[in-house]
């Protein structure tokens, strides 16, 4: 065996084990001696990507590319790398050249369909995702579905009325091949109603079934299955993984987002003079609405499906805990925690409470993994290189450390912030705020309790009933953990106030009415009947909407009395505000749980 062999064989094995520099080293060494060694720029490449370093990946691997193009999988590394930096011309004479090798290749179609869409070129684009389609047919089911779907995505993303109607096609095919394809089946109905609205416009608001061929085409994309109760996980985590670093910039600008701090303008009103303990913030984003929340609540703990976000509210330094996880889910295993009492012990501080909101440990949620890491498909030259790519799976389980509360009349002192550290990027450090405190202490009134915020969440989450009996059973669950601790001789600072949940909601069409109220009217909703109707809707948008009548309803039914409910703008969409509702409910602690 050579020692180039021996050397590359050892970069594999380091790309395996996310030794990212020793496999770069390695394979370096080697190409010192022999610049031409396919394999070495090959490895590298993976070993630059992972470690991120982007544009030295792309020219490594067009360079084995270049050397190797025999190798499907070395000429797709390579396009794919060029798009992700954006440079799509080079990306598309990559795919086109291998085309000229393989025009039988429906991945290299796909790339080149992809490539064209970035470039602005639509109607090529179409011709490439066409010709994927037909390069498919003798593909498995799978990979048929598969450039279905992305077939729809870029008909969707044309805009007319046609062409959207012709997506919706697209996907009922998918679902056909693959019946299972919850993308597929959440952009359906969206997409239906999308070109629908779309053909509307287009005739002055009048929709006339069969007046044309794009008509007929909406009428055949009407029979489609359910609408889904809530958005996809593969689709958010990779929307906001995406959008993370942009994100403030883009609503705080061109959006003018302002959702949380109407949330915290209608918690002042209400509340004027109290701080609460403990915030959760479900769907905390990069942390716009725990900045927000920070001024009314000493501890704030955070909680986000895409890890990239969640790296991005650690920046903002205002979280004491950090949680990677689907809302409903995360929010039933700390109402898990919080329901086991605390343990008196030998030696207990009578004013060292048990902190809230533990969490066992949890495995990041599906499609966080891929943010630090590419797994690449293999390249089969025989030299070990045609196997897959070692790459970083879903990282270990990390238990939660407590937070504890300091002692009574002792200096506040921030504690070192925990985290669910699934990602290797979220590291635990010491949160650093000009005060050193979370919101300061309350000047007088009823203070303390628990605060749950949901701000712009629920667009991802059709129906709320599973999400709502969530929350109340966390919030009993902390009564009876209170409980516990007065039984077991400990020393509660006072009575528990209600725990407060406030959260927003985009408004259907039908609800859209003046938004300039930023809230305080004070509502019940003790006779609110019970809709005949579904009450929430999936837009054209791919975001639901909650009619007011379901929001109260659901309220009542998991326990909550709402103090206030509000008509707001939330944010605007192609300069057009986007209404919707805030509401603040409160829910008395010591009241049971619903059951479901």
């Amino acid at each position: 065996m050579s020692d180039s062999k021996k050397c590359l064989d050892r970069a594999w094995q380091c790309l395996g084990e996310d030794k990212l520099d020793e496999a770069a080293e390695l394979c370096s060494a080697v190409l010192r001696s022999a610049p031409r060694n396919a394999r070495g720029l090959y490895l590298r490449a993976v070993a630059s990507q992972r470690a991120g370093r982007p544009k030295e990946a792309a020219e490594d691997a067009c360079q084995a590319a270049r050397l190797r193009p025999d190798l499907p999988s070395v000429q797709l590394m390579a396009g794919s790398l060029l798009c992700r930096n954006k440079c799509f011309g080079r990306a598309l004479a990559v795919y086109e050249k291998a085309l000229d090798a393989s025009p039988g290749n429906v991945q290299y179609h796909l790339g080149a369909a992809s490539a064209l869409r970035q470039l602005g070129r639509g109607d090529h684009a179409t011709a490439a995702f066409l010709a994927a389609a037909s390069a498919a047919a003798s593909a498995d089911v799978g990979t048929q579905a598969q450039v279905q779907y992305k077939l729809g995505q870029h008909l969707r993303s044309m805009g007319d009325a046609a062409s959207l109607a012709q997506a919706a096609q697209a996907y009922a095919r998918c679902l056909e091949l693959d019946p299972g394809h919850v993308l597929a089946a959440f952009w359906l109905p969206a997409t239906r109603k999308l070109a629908a609205s779309t053909l509307r416009e287009a005739h002055d608001g009048v929709y006339v079934a069969g007046s044309g061929e794009a008509s007929v085409a909406v009428d055949n994309a009407m029979e489609t299955p359910a609408t889904p109760a809530s958005a996809p996980r593969e689709y958010v985590v990779g929307l906001y993984n995406s959008y993370a670093e942009t994100f403030d910039s883009h609503l705080q600008g061109a959006l003018e987002y302002r959702t949380p701090t109407v949330i915290v303008e209608n918690l002042r009103r209400l509340f004027p003079e109290r701080r609460w303990d403990r915030c959760l913030d479900l769907g905390c984003g990069t942390g716009l609405s725990g900045r927000a929340a920070s001024s009314v609540c000493r501890r704030l703990v955070g909680v986000d499906l895409s890890p990239a976000m969640v790296r991005r509210a650690r920046e903002k330094r205002v979280y004491h805990r950090l949680l990677v996880g689907e809302v409903t889910e995360t929010v039933r295993r700390l109402s898990r925690r919080s329901e086991s009492p605390s343990e008196p012990g030998a030696g207990s501080s009578p004013r060292r409470r048990r902190a809230r909101w533990e969490v066992p440990a949890m495995v990041e949620e599906e499609g966080g993994a891929a943010v630090a890491a590419m797994a690449v498909g293999g390249c089969g030259d025989g030299n070990g290189i045609d196997q897959m790519l070692p790459g970083t799976t879903v990282a270990e389980e990390a238990s939660v450390e407590d937070v504890e509360s300091p002692a009574a009349g002792s200096k506040r002192e921030l504690a070192q912030p925990t985290e669910v550290t699934t990602l290797a990027t979220l590291q635990s450090a010491p949160i650093e705020t000009s005060s050193g405190t979370c919101g300061g202490t309350s000047s007088g009134g009823i203070d303390g309790g628990d605060l749950i915020l949901s701000c712009d969440v629920f667009v991802y989450i059709g129906d709320l009933r599973a999400c709502f009996e969530a929350v109340r059973g966390l919030v009993a669950g902390y009564q009876a953990s209170a409980e516990s601790e007065t039984e077991a001789g400990r020393d509660p600072r006072r009575e528990e106030p209600a725990a407060v949940f406030a959260f927003s909601a985009e408004a259907p069409p039908s609800e859209a009415t003046d938004a300039g109220d930023s809230g305080g009217e004070k509502r019940t909703t003790a006779d609110a009947a019970d809709p005949s109707h579904r009450g929430y809707e999936l837009q054209g948008t791919g975001r639901y909407s909650h009619s007011r009548e379901y929001l109260e309803t659901v309220c009542r039914d998991a326990g909550f009395s709402v103090l206030a409910s509000s008509n707001v703008t939330l944010r605007k969409n192609a300069g057009v505000p986007v209404p919707g509702f805030v509401f603040v409910t409160e829910a008395a602690i010591a009241a049971s749980a619903p059951t479901s």
